[in-house]
């Protein structure tokens, strides 16, 4: 019976890692998606509380506050952010994803109009116009495409090559070089796509956009992968983990 090497046990436990974050992955974006459908249809059904609420509740009501600690940021990856000081002196954090057509307006002791539902402000009011906070339920559908995009390519391609060579090596103890370059290119499918967004800078969350820049780079990847796989020198990549070598021109096992 073939003896299987510790290289063997790295590349099964390297397998199975891949097709086990690809299942746990599309459970975990099929149950965010499910999640925050259900909290934006919610939220634009809601009705109005017919007084305010003591607790955190389904409806929406109103609650004037005056605004303070105005925080704005230019980075990217910063949030916009103002404390809400109600009447009752109850502080109330917000974050805004942009300056829109309420934050940018604001200064320190103005009044607006807060929005509350579930124990959150979800909304503001003042100078003649209203803007979400980032409590409020937003539809992510866009942002999900993306997603799909980012993964879809490169997920299904490293479950179904990872699976394949946990087969070939509980069978054959040992892969091939093409299936190396796969386990590599779906990896490098993923990366492409994760930086794609970050490159589109504004338009990050416009999917043609994303597609536009992430197709180039994922064919120089599968070119790459193409010619990892041309030039390997034969019988590399196809080592037999599974049995003892032997000495060159003796036929005998090595010792």
């Amino acid at each position: 019976m073939a003896r299987f090497s510790p290289a063997w046990h790295l590349n099964t436990a390297v397998a199975a890692a891949l097709v086990l974050a690809g299942g746990i992955g599309a459970v975990i974006v099929t149950g965010r998606l499910v999640q925050d459908d259900a909290a934006l249809a919610a939220y634009r059904e809601a009705a109005r509380c017919p007084a305010a609420p003591t607790v955190a509740a389904e409806c929406r009501w109103s609650r004037q506050f005056t605004v303070t600690e105005i925080r704005h940021f230019k980075r990217r990856n910063q949030q916009n952010g103002v404390v809400l000081v109600a009447a009752d002196g109850s502080r109330w954090e917000t974050s805004y994803a942009a300056d829109g057509p309420v934050f940018d307006h604001l200064s320190d002791g103005d009044r607006v109009t807060g929005t509350i539902w579930r124990g959150m402000v979800t909304e503001i009011a003042a100078v003649g116009a209203t803007q979400e906070t980032m409590n409020a339920p937003a539809d992510l559908r866009k942002r999900y495409q993306v997603g799909a995009m980012i993964l879809v390519p490169g997920l299904p391609l490293a479950v179904v090559a990872g699976g394949w060579w946990l087969v070939l090596l509980a069978r054959r103890g040992r892969s091939t070089a093409g299936l190396h370059a796969t386990l590599g290119l779906a990896p490098g499918l993923i990366v492409c796509g994760m930086f794609s967004p970050a490159l589109a800078g504004e338009s990050g969350d416009d999917p043609m956009t994303v597609v536009l820049i992430w197709a180039p780079m994922a064919v120089i990847a599968t070119i790459v992968a193409r010619v990892y796989v041309a030039y390997k020198r034969p019988g590399e990549g196809d080592e037999d983990a599974g049995t003892t070598p032997t000495v060159a021109g003796t036929g005998t096992a090595a010792s």
